[in-house]
């Protein structure tokens, strides 16, 4: 079963709308649909995410709580392997 969560309010006179989801729940797709239906603007917090863990200030940070092992080498530059970092926080 798929389920897409909804939530809403109204800041500054704006319709807000959160969507969340498990993965491969159709968030996307809801998103998708709502930009081109009403042309929403979209503001995706994944995005963002991917931006700031891409900072060697945090990098650093999350080497040294969580150790070397989330940290994999990609083009000669250190990055944060999700996939263990992700499991490691469990």
């Amino acid at each position: 079963m798929v389920t897409i969560a909804f939530s809403y309010f109204i800041l500054a006179g704006f319709h807000v709308y959160g969507i969340t989801g498990q993965i491969c729940s159709g968030k996307s797709s809801v998103c998708d649909y709502l930009k081109r239906k009403y042309n929403a603007a979209i503001i995706s917090l994944d995005d963002i995410n991917r931006q700031i863990i891409k900072q060697k200030p945090i990098i650093q940070k999350i080497k040294k709580e969580f150790g070397n092992e989330v940290i994999s080498i990609e083009y000669g530059r250190e990055v944060i392997n999700l996939d263990i970092f992700i499991c490691k926080r469990k």
